[in-house]
């Protein structure tokens, strides 16, 4: 047997020592009855847990078993539910997905979940990943699939959507198709899902599916019963291979009620968003600007008569308090408008104030490193900001109206601009009274209730990594001392620590020739020569670094230093020096003129951290690794995906011609985010032309996927960054062709396992003679990267059972 497809060819890296467990998720999506238990995704109630064994330090194989253990939230026992079979992995990061389907409780049960990975022959784990090391592990509360059927699964149960304008999430896992159901958009679909709109005038209408997850079908109809439908309009793709989402639109009578179905192509599934328009345009779309955010902790005293006391967003007495910026930009096409707000009832005039207030326009939150909530005293750490003159403040897109549209009673925000909540206002703040001190994050989400139409809701949060310093200097950092340094081992290195109780010691010379008061000490002895390059890069305050050698604090020779990168335009500092193998090395940092913050000290950061420097990859497919420890964000870099993230690196892909191409982060060791540009500069105003997060259907909720019509010749920009600042080992993949490879089964059946670029279409054709070909299947659209096939050559006409196999890509 013969299989004709373009070769794609994966290469792996190699493994050593230790095995680990580098992603864990659940794939299950569905909460039809919104009561914040989910049921799996599978059929007949199930989830599955899905992990990656990986090994570190990349040589050769090692083989490993798992062992999922559970317990009920709030008990200590861990009790034993599977231990997988003896298997290899292979590499620095295992590209074999291990899983675990897991029949969902009956009654909400709450539970937490724990993996470990051992080696063949120990009986201790190597590792071991649980709800304390990953928020994707904890406390989910799983249900029946029973008890959460999906209310707009069949045509009498549709879900009513009202207004002229709306948007709404929802998942066709486990819809069906109801016998004598049509097939909508002229396709058979499979996973149908049907909503009921009333049309309040007769001024022309849109539904579209864009931003779902899955290739759409979409169909409206009037009628009574399945029986009786009449079609209105309907579609399948936007623009063919380009856009597989589904737009109609059409002209109703006033009072009419329509009857819309959203299905998928060939059997297609997963999250929908569905939004209608009978505003005559596009809907605004609202994003938190992560990178404008500029946290920073200070301390207030509240009297009881304060206003903010008064509205609830404020203690009295001496607090400790997160404050930061709210850039709120509207990157849709059209202007989100509000008009005044003593005629918007959600609005309410605030007396203490003397202003209109909006309860709802956003909502802060600080997360721990695991993403999960922070808690105080049984209380989720949040701070309540309520809206008010949602007005423009700023410019933010270049080719916008230049004229201020919104001020005053006007609300709204223009197409472009950006309404901005300084740190200084009222209510704009966390209450972080009593908050240990360490790393966090701070969630920032406008619209959280999606109470205006939007575009795109899924886009509404940022996550900026913030650092909560100690209350006082009672303890200083243990590497304060020139004695007592932290000891670098292995690079890349990157490690953050607070200066701000450190001190300077006696013949401590002036850094740079600034003399302060917080230096921190680092002792470094590279196993290679090689140019070694030294930052300080993501600290939050002006930094001052030196490197020396020698044995005494008195007899330091100085091997280089800097103070500012780039004057003020970046007051972090970076050193570049032949280091030699075997020579310690003394890194001295501090902070310009005794200042004090999080400083972040990065050891041979990798070499494409910034788009001058970004390297190089080549072909229609192939795959590279690297890390990103130590990158960090050019002053006027993107936030890439809407996220603030914080150590990006940069590769440049020349298209060797025209087509569909796939970019991906598939075997990567922490929480990516991926843009691509072609715009061949760096600052805020760098609009993607594709952009993702999680790609939940191919490598997991860590990995990231974009994919878009390359044209030959074209330089394509692709920034990695990790998702709310993550960093670890990276690798990224790339694929312009399609793989088809065949696999003889017992009984002379066959599997087919045809690779390609996800979003496109293909078809399968069989021959038994190489001149007379049949459809073998449908057209599917790829997702996931791969499709499999069983197939059984006929021996009654084929008595050979010799049969040819290829695949089309058609639009």
């Amino acid at each position: 047997m013969v299989g004709w497809c373009c070769l794609l060819v994966l290469t792996l890296g190699a493994q050593a020592q230790t095995a680990r467990i580098s992603d864990a998720w659940w794939t299950f999506d569905q909460d039809c009855d919104g009561d914040g238990n989910r049921a799996g995704t599978l059929a007949g109630g199930f989830a599955r847990l899905n992990w990656f064994p990986d090994v570190n330090n990349c040589s050769g194989t090692l083989m490993v078993r798992e062992k999922i253990q559970y317990r009920p939230c709030g008990t200590l026992t861990w009790i034993s539910l599977y231990t997988n079979e003896l298997h290899q992995i292979t590499g620095c990061v295992s590209t074999d997905v291990q899983y675990l389907d897991i029949e969902m409780g009956t009654n909400g049960e709450c539970r937490e979940y724990m993996i470990s990975i051992y080696r063949e022959g120990q009986s201790l784990p190597d590792y071991r990943r649980s709800n304390t090391n990953d928020v994707h592990l904890a406390q989910h509360r799983e249900e029946s699939l029973a008890f959460d059927l999906c209310a707009s699964d069949t045509f009498a149960n549709c879900m009513a959507l009202a207004g002229k304008v709306g948007s709404l999430t929802d998942n066709t896992m486990n819809a069906t198709k109801q016998p004598g159901e049509p097939d909508h958009a002229n396709n058979p679909g499979g996973h149908s899902v049907w909503y009921c709109w009333t049309a309040p005038t007769n001024q022309p209408v849109t539904f579209s599916t864009i931003g779902s997850g899955f290739d759409t079908l979409l169909a409206v109809y009037t009628g009574n019963d399945l029986a009786t439908l009449n079609m209105v309009t309907n579609n399948d793709d936007i623009a063919g291979a380009t856009n597989r989402m589904s737009r109609v639109g059409f002209t109703p009578t006033t009072g009419t009620t329509y009857r819309i179905a959203v299905d998928g192509f060939g059997g297609a599934a997963g999250n929908v968003e569905l939004s209608w328009n009978q505003a005559g345009g596009s809907l605004p779309d609202l994003i938190i600007w992560g990178p404008g955010a500029a946290p920073f902790i200070t301390t207030t005293t509240f009297a009881p008569n304060n206003c903010q006391v008064l509205e609830g967003c404020a203690t009295v007495g001496t607090r400790r308090l997160l404050r930061f910026n709210m850039e709120t930009r509207n990157i849709g096409n059209v202007d989100l408008v509000i008009g005044n707000p003593a005629n918007n009832p959600l609005f309410y005039f605030a007396s203490c104030h003397n202003h209109y207030h909006f309860e709802s326009f956003a909502q802060y939150t600080l997360l721990d490193t695991n993403y999960n909530p922070v808690i105080l005293d049984t209380n989720v750490v949040v701070g309540r900001k309520m809206g008010f003159a949602i007005v423009d403040v700023a410019r933010w897109l270049p080719s916008a109206p230049s004229t201020l549209k919104y001020s005053g009673n006007n609300n709204g925000i223009q197409a472009g601009w950006a309404d901005v909540y300084t740190q200084d206002l009222d209510c704009q703040f966390i209450d972080i009274t009593g908050v240990p001190a360490g790393e966090y994050y701070l969630q920032i989400t406008v619209n959280p209730d999606g109470l205006f139409a939007e575009a795109d809701l899924q886009n509404n949060t940022a996550y900026v990594p913030v650092t909560i310093p100690p209350t006082n200097c009672l303890t200083a950092p243990v590497n304060d001392a020139f004695a007592s340094p932290a000891v670098i081992d292995t690079t890349p290195f990157s490690a953050v620590t607070f200066n701000d109780c450190a001190t300077t010691e006696v013949g401590e010379p002036a850094h740079a020739g600034i003399t302060n008061d917080h230096s921190l000490w680092y002792r470094w002895t590279p196993d290679s020569n090689h140019t070694a390059v030294i930052t300080t890069r993501r600290s939050d305050f002006d930094t001052v670094l030196a490197v020396y050698t020698g044995e005494a604090l008195e007899a330091l020779t100085l091997i280089a230093s800097n103070n500012n990168i780039a004057g003020a335009n970046n007051r972090q500092s970076l050193v570049t020096f032949p280091a030699e193998a075997g020579v310690t090395y003394h890194i001295a940092a501090a902070g310009f003129s005794n200042a004090v913050g999080s400083l972040v000290l990065n050891i041979n950061p990798p070499a494409n951290d910034d788009f001058a420097n970004r390297f190089v990859i080549a072909g229609p497919a192939g795959s590279v690794t690297g890390n990103t420890r130590g990158a960090s964000k050019e002053p006027t870099e993107t936030a890439h995906a809407t996220d603030v993230g914080g150590a990006s690196v940069w590769y440049e892909w020349n298209a060797p011609a025209s087509g569909f191409v796939d970019f991906n982060t598939l075997g990567s060791a922490f929480d990516t985010i991926m843009a691509v540009y072609t715009n061949a500069t760096v600052n805020t105003n760098n609009l993607p032309i594709a952009q993702n997060d999680d790609d939940a259907q191919g490598g997991g909720l860590q990995t990231s996927r974009a994919w878009f019509y390359a044209f030959a010749g074209t330089n394509y920009y692709i920034a990695v960054d990790g998702f709310g600042g993550d960093v670890g080992p990276l690798k990224l993949n790339w694929n312009m062709n399609c793989l088809l490879t065949i696999t003889n089964l017992p009984g002379g059946d066959v599997q087919l396992a045809l690779t390609g670029v996800d979003w496109q279409r293909y078809v399968l054709l069989g021959s038994t003679n190489l001149l007379d070909w049949y459809t073998n299947t449908a057209a599917i659209t790829m997702t996931e990267g791969v499709r499999f096939y069983t197939n059984s050559p006929s021996a009654a006409n084929n008595p050979s059972r010799r049969e040819f196999y290829r695949a089309l890509l058609v639009p």
